[in-house]
């Protein structure tokens, strides 16, 4: 793939290969190779690609003790009974579900 005419820092702006997932070349005025992609970034930014890494550990805890009440659990009403029965078995009697 060929991006052209990307901003790719503060004051440059270039032209990037990327081939086999990696930046391969960069430059102005590089020639698309046969049937290569072209990108005409227009004077954009170029950016790696960002990755969300967080989680959310609360989230995580509350599901784990959470009682599944819909799908892909939970398709009718006696799934979600026999799922709160199951739950209720497992706490300490007369504790709130």
């Amino acid at each position: 793939m060929l991006i052209r005419n990307a901003q790719i820092n503060f004051d440059t702006q270039a032209d990037v290969r990327i081939a086999n997932g990696r930046i391969a070349e960069t430059g102005t005025g590089l020639l698309a190779q046969d049937e290569e992609p072209v990108i005409e970034a227009g004077g954009a930014a170029l950016l790696p690609g960002l990755n969300d890494h967080h989680l959310h550990l609360y989230a995580l805890a509350a599901a784990r003790a959470s009682v599944p009440c819909g799908s892909p659990q939970v398709h009718d009403a006696a799934e979600l009974a026999q799922g709160l029965r199951i739950a209720a078995s497992q706490l300490p009697p007369g504790t709130w579900l």
